[in-house]
């Protein structure tokens, strides 16, 4: 049984004219639809906040009982928080490289000779050493210091002789860590951990063949320190055999020294 077919709706079209529905299909296009009765028309803020709008806002200091306060007299210290010196008031910091020294992951060695032999006779001042197939890099800089003209030079991937050299531990930069290096030496014929060998490659063959890293020759005495820029650091390979090399140019033997400093720690992805 078909009650109607046909009725009206109070909907209203643009026009103000009643829309019909037919079928339950409106024959006129319908507008927009009135907002309830106290709706507001346009956005509005509270008066209390409304000045946030027109450049004259202010924020107002308090102290900690809700009084006004306009000047800020001092400053609240949290040892190992804030970073500011309890005497001078001035914000302390330290680099990363200085960082790796307070957490017992910066390390040193150096090894020096008097008589390095002079130019011709293949003898150099070295520090070599294998750095372990592990996760730590070392991140490395070094400085010489010299009689004379001479060449330091980084090598790359050399060959150990067997029973060459001595081995030296590094030390710990900070000397209330116990953490030690993981570079290894091998003047023994057997890899050492948390040892470099040093000694003179023309007397015992530390190492022979590697590819030139670095290379820097001073044409003249060199008896300050060579300024370690940690900008001119090398991250060393891992599974790899590294040697420094002091040479000396000079027609007669010279003193000499190298000295290395690294870090260690384990790259993140």
């Amino acid at each position: 049984m078909k009650i109607w077919n046909k009725f009206r709706a109070l909907i209203t079209g643009p026009d103000g004219s009643e829309a019909d529905v037919v079928n339950g299909n409106l024959n006129v296009a319908v507008g927009s639809l009135p907002l309830p009765s106290g709706a507001a028309t346009e956005a509005k803020q509270d008066a209390a906040i409304e000045n946030q709008t027109d450049g004259t806002q202010k924020t107002q200091i308090v102290h900690a009982d809700g009084t006004e306060g306009a000047l800020i007299t001092g400053v609240e210290k949290k040892t190992g928080k804030d970073g500011i010196d309890s005497l001078t008031n001035v914000l302390m910091g330290i680099d990363y490289s200085h960082h790796e020294i307070h957490s017992g992951s910066m390390f040193r060695v150096q090894h020096n000779q008097d008589n390095i032999p002079n130019a011709g006779t293949g003898g150099c001042l070295v520090i070599a050493f294998f750095v372990p197939d592990q996760t730590k890099e070392p991140h490395m800089v070094w400085e010489t210091s010299h009689e004379g003209n001479m060449t330091v030079t980084l090598l790359e991937g050399v060959t150990f002789n067997a029973s060459a050299g001595t081995d030296r531990a590094p030390k710990n930069s900070n000397r209330n860590s116990t953490n030690t290096s993981v570079l290894q030496g091998k003047a023994t014929g057997s890899l050492v951990s948390d040892y470099v060998t040093v000694g003179e490659n023309s007397a015992d063959a530390i190492y022979t063949g590697g590819t030139v890293i670095s290379l820097k020759r001073d044409y003249a005495a060199r008896n300050e320190a060579g300024g370690q820029a940690r900008r001119n650091e090398v991250v060393l390979k891992t599974n790899t055999n590294y040697a420094f090399c002091l040479l000396n140019n000079e027609s007669t033997t010279q003193g000499g020294q190298i000295r290395l400093e690294w870090y260690e720690h384990a790259p993140k992805s």
